[in-house]
């Protein structure tokens, strides 16, 4: 039996295949909150991806969850988990419809220039640019930013 989990925006979706029998034994799928704020945050918790997971399996029979020889597993693209070395989740999740950092993308384009960004295959955007919500976190990157375009040696 091969356990296929699937971490969506919406959902966590789990599916039992049988190889052998070549055919879906059971699907399971559990609905997963969105934090979704006017400046464009678009957050979730990584423990409720858990507890969907959790309600996912527990749904399965006890002799289908122990017959898994393999799992397979995808998930959000361009999410952002910050980690601590520990394991523990330090902040909510970043999805990849985040678009609060967008007054940082256009700071970032600013700075160096949108020409010599797409030279270096790189386009600032805001699914794929996150930042911790800390006081400081707003004005340090513009300092970093402006070092790294004013001495490129010393970044």
């Amino acid at each position: 039996m091969f356990l296929g989990i699937d971490v969506g925006t919406q959902s966590v979706k789990a599916l039992l295949y049988d190889a052998q029998r070549r055919q879906v034994v059971d699907v399971q799928s559990a609905a997963v909150d969105l934090i979704s704020k006017a400046d464009g945050t678009r957050e979730q918790l990584a423990d409720w991806w858990l507890a969907a997971l959790g309600a996912c399996l527990a749904a399965f029979s006890q002799a289908h969850r122990t017959s898994v020889v393999a799992i397979g597993v995808s998930g959000q693209q361009h999410g952002f988990v910050p980690v601590a070395a520990d394991g523990r989740v330090l902040a909510p999740v970043k999805l990849w419809c985040d678009t609060s950092t967008l007054a940082e993308c256009r700071e970032i384009t600013e700075a160096f220039g949108a020409s010599a960004l797409h030279r270096r295959g790189w386009q600032p955007h805001p699914a794929g640019l996150h930042r911790i919500q800390d006081p400081l976190a707003q004005e340090a990157p513009a300092r970093r930013l402006r070092a790294a375009r004013d001495h490129p040696a010393a970044a």
